[in-house]
């Protein structure tokens, strides 16, 4: 695919005021990282964070500063999603290659997107080392 990844954030082609989370989860020994910024149509940054744990058995991944989700409200459509996805074999972070990031969109009409984006940080091509779902609402 990418990295880092853009995506835009569209509820079918909506163009209202939109409120969403994204939260994510680790399947690696590796500290996984996401860096996320959210950007509303007229460019004004409705939400950025960063990622960053290890952990299996889908352990939910927190974001630095405290808590698990990220989310945004009074956002207006459409969303631009950029996300640089990392990993940490021991020596500092390094960015996954472009062709470990896959990205689906799992639903999309004119209420409701969900994407969900998962990475892969090394050898064994599970891409499940971090996977990072957004759920954005139009209201």
């Amino acid at each position: 695919m990418a990295n880092p990844v853009t995506q835009t954030i569209d509820l079918g082609g909506s163009t209202g005021l939109s409120a969403g989370h994204i939260a994510g989860t680790t399947n690696a020994g590796y500290t996984q990282q996401a860096v996320v910024k959210i950007t509303d149509s007229t460019g004004k940054v409705v939400a950025q964070g960063t990622f960053e744990g290890s952990g299996e058995n889908n352990t939910p991944i927190p974001l630095v500063g405290g808590g698990t989700v990220l989310s945004y409200t009074g956002a207006q459509l459409p969303l631009t999603l950029n996300v640089q996805f990392n990993y940490n074999p021991g020596g500092g972070f390094v960015p996954n290659d472009a062709d470990k990031v896959i990205i689906n969109t799992l639903f999309d009409n004119s209420s409701v997107e969900v994407i969900q984006m998962t990475s892969e940080d090394y050898v064994d091509n599970d891409f499940n080392d971090l996977i990072l779902t957004s759920v954005t609402l139009a209201h």
